[in-house]
């Protein structure tokens, strides 16, 4: 994701611009490619509902785990333990989200689940 230009931005909010390394409630947020913070979540859920959102409980999971990723090169990459299976889907869905896809196109999907 990183050298294709779609890494989720991690360090700062995506709305107020905030940084996200001390706020306790963070969501992905797949169309604008990137985290917020609590509070912008809020007033976006209010707005639009969950559409293009993590949970916050997937939130703080799915940030650690994506910096985790993102300070290690592939070959480094060893078991990663997720407390919550669904950061798995929202992680593909975020990827389905900036390429284009539908789950139906990633006909190796099967293998990886």
């Amino acid at each position: 994701l990183s050298e294709q230009g779609v890494f989720p931005i991690r360090d700062n909010c995506v709305f107020c611009d905030k940084e996200l390394n001390h706020q306790s409630s963070l969501t992905l947020v797949t169309d604008h490619g990137g985290f917020s913070c609590g509070e912008c979540a809020e007033h976006l859920e209010e707005e639009r509902g969950r559409q293009h959102l993590s949970t916050i409980q997937e939130g703080r999971e799915l940030w650690e785990l994506i910096g985790s990723i993102a300070n290690q090169r592939y070959q480094e990459l060893g078991a990663l333990k997720l407390e919550n299976p669904e950061v798995l889907h929202t992680l593909l869905n975020y990827f389905y989200y900036q390429f284009h896809f539908e789950a139906r196109q990633f006909k190796s999907l099967k293998m990886i689940l």
